[in-house]
């Protein structure tokens, strides 16, 4: 073996050397495979230099042929995914292009989308505090006073009506509760919490409330609760109005009548005391009249007439009193029990089916079932029966008074609740009747068939009927 000395083989073989350790560089950093196939083949470059320096070119020339052939191929290896990987980085690159333009495109559409939001934004902002101001425009201008209160029963806006009427700024009711309002002993207020929490339940609610002014004046006002909604939320909305003045009416109005109860009474007893001296002299006149039977009927005709007047006098107390006293819960039954032992039925058989049914009426009730009973004697003809019954409706409890009687025309089922001719048929007629059931809502109408009897129905309205076993659940004494 002999060293030659070649110079460019040398710095050829440098070169390999340099590349290889770049190839080897480039794969520790890239984790690629190229740059190993680069540096293999000039590994092998590398080698055949090293046995053209030391003499072994002629030797293994067809051993080198074969290394630099390897070499060769790894190099063309190399370059070849080198360009594979350039042109992969290129389609990548105009991926991204297009990703890029795409995402431009869709920055720009989304800038314009956002730009038509912002400005429906403004203009729904500005038609929301057209709406604000508009609705406290109407809020203010309405005369009674407007609260609106959350679940908790915390004002959070009141209107212009609620300062004057209390004499307190809208800031001074923001967060407080109607107990704030209330004039000291004046109110159940745990009956009022459980009112607005029913109202907020959606079941509408009305009381009467006393409150109490900023300058400490104690007044009366009609509160009406409403679940409304208020800019999204839901709310109860309360309606108060002053009564000062309609108490004050009431007030007028029943010492009026008690003056004219007063006036009524003592001309009733004058009445009373000149029909019972009418009838002393009427009575003298028929002595002296013996004989004479034209005057004597005559006189007996003043004594009728003097014996209706009585007896109107006396019903005209009953109607006076109507409407005198407030209404209350009185038990059907008892009630026409009671009417029944003011006059004779004889054999009449009655039966009274409402069982524990308690109905809300003025304390006149037992005066109008007495009437009914009185009208199936004086009209039914041959009654042999009366029924009183009930069943429940939607709107009420509707109560039934029917006779197997002659019943009533058609064409007189209207009339015969109009006031009749003279005092009389106005007292004790179905007139009467009416009037007194009407004080609380209830209507009657006659709805028998002719031939077969009268049937009245009367309907009491939701709310003014319970049955017994309801009067001790702790509820309020009216309907």
């Amino acid at each position: 073996m002999q060293l030659l000395f070649d110079p460019v083989t040398l710095v050829n073989l440098i070169l390999c050397i340099v590349i290889v350790i770049l190839s080897i560089i480039g794969y520790v950093k890239i984790r690629s495979q190229t740059p190993l196939f680069i540096g293999a083949g000039f590994f092998l470059f590398g080698v055949s230099h090293v046995a053209t320096l030391i003499g072994l070119k002629t030797a293994l020339e067809p051993e080198m042929i074969i290394v630099r052939a390897i070499g060769y191929i790894a190099v063309c290896v190399g370059v070849y995914l080198i360009i594979r990987e350039i042109m992969l980085r290129i389609k990548i690159e105009e991926e991204l292009k297009r990703e890029q333009h795409g995402l431009e495109r869709r920055v720009e559409e989304r800038t314009v989308k956002f730009q038509a939001s912002n400005k429906e934004l403004i203009a729904s902002d500005a038609k929301l505090r057209e709406s604000e101001t508009s609705y406290r425009g109407l809020f203010n201008t309405i005369g009674q006073a407007i609260y609106i209160l959350d679940p908790e029963g915390k004002f959070i806006d009141v209107n212009n009506g609620a300062e004057v009427m209390y004499g307190y700024a809208r800031e001074e009711f923001m967060g407080k509760t109607p107990e704030f309002l209330s004039a000291p002993g004046k109110n159940d207020f745990a009956a009022v919490v459980e009112k607005i929490r029913t109202a907020f339940a959606g079941e509408p609610q009305e009381f009467e409330f006393w409150g109490l002014r900023k300058n400490k004046e104690i007044f009366p006002k009609d509160v009406r609760l409403y679940k409304g909604v208020y800019f999204g939320r839901d709310v109860i909305i309360a309606i108060g109005t002053d009564i000062t003045g309609r108490k004050r009416a009431e007030e007028t109005l029943m010492r009026v009548n008690q003056k004219l109860n007063v006036l009524s009474q003592l001309t009733r007893q004058d009445l009373t005391t000149q029909i019972f001296i009418l009838n002393s002299y009427l009575e003298m006149a028929k002595k002296q009249a013996t004989g004479q039977e034209g005057i004597i009927r005559n006189i007996e005709s003043g004594e009728l007439a003097a014996r209706s007047i009585k007896e109107i006098t006396e019903f005209t107390k009953d109607y006076q009193n109507m409407g005198e006293k407030p209404p209350k819960w009185q038990n059907l039954k008892l009630a026409i029990l009671f009417g029944l032992s003011h006059i004779s039925i004889g054999e009449i058989r009655h039966s009274v089916e409402t069982e524990n049914l308690e109905i809300f009426a003025d304390p006149l009730l037992e005066k109008a079932l007495q009437g009914l009973f009185e009208n199936s004697l004086a009209h039914g003809g041959h009654v042999s029966r009366i029924r009183v019954w009930h069943w429940i409706i939607p709107d009420g409890v509707t109560i039934v008074f029917e006779d197997d009687g002659t019943g009533i025309p058609h064409e007189k089922k209207e009339r015969i609740f109009l006031q009749g001719e003279g005092a009389r048929a106005s007292v004790r007629g179905l007139f009467f009747v009416r009037e007194i059931l009407d004080i609380t809502g209830i209507t009657i109408k006659e709805t028998g068939e002719p031939g077969k009897g009268a049937r009245f129905e009367m309907t009491v309205p939701k709310g003014s009927y319970r049955n017994y076993q309801d009067t001790h659940d702790g509820k309020e004494d009216r309907p």
